[in-house]
């Protein structure tokens, strides 16, 4: 819009926009780099490197990796944690996390395992990765009976 430009040469915005969008990765790129992710974590809490209860549900059959890439999901995957947890403790809950690419990520269920969740927690991801997370959390009634009925939903923003 004009407000928007306002200052700004709206040549060089759209050229940007352009650059985004022939540089952003498909879908299925995105969709990949999840699944091997989640492959990732699963291999490592199958290996004993951290306990996460909920793993199993999104990957049933992680695919064996190496030592350092399971040392180095378990640092990613950790210092994530701590330092969500401490940012919730800090606000005493009255906060909110957005989680943008959350993927098949289990840190929600981690969290309200220890008791600590902040008042609102939101995860953003492509539509496919949602689809396929809400249908997990409801199958294994992973939010109990409130997952049947809860806010979550897949949305199409284009």
């Amino acid at each position: 819009s004009q407000h928007f430009c306002r200052g700004v040469n709206a040549q060089i915005l759209a050229l940007a926009a352009i650059h985004i969008l022939m540089t952003s990765p498909s879908d299925r790129t995105i969709q990949a780099t999840n699944d091997d992710a989640t492959s990732s974590k699963a291999h490592a809490v199958k290996r004993g490197y951290w306990k996460d209860a909920y793993m199993h549900y999104f990957c049933p059959i992680p695919v064996h990796k190496s030592p350092e890439i399971n040392r180095g999901y378990f640092v990613r995957t950790q210092a994530f944690k701590a330092i969500t947890l401490s940012f919730i403790k800090s606000t005493n809950g009255n906060c909110q996390i957005v989680n943008l690419g959350a993927g098949s990520d289990t840190l929600y269920f981690q969290l309200r395992d220890s008791g600590t969740v902040p008042r609102k927690f939101v995860e953003v991801d492509l539509e496919h990765n949602v689809h396929r997370k809400i249908s997990i959390i409801r199958r294994h009634k992973l939010l109990g009976d409130i997952g049947q009925r809860s806010g979550m939903f897949a949305s199409d923003w284009d």
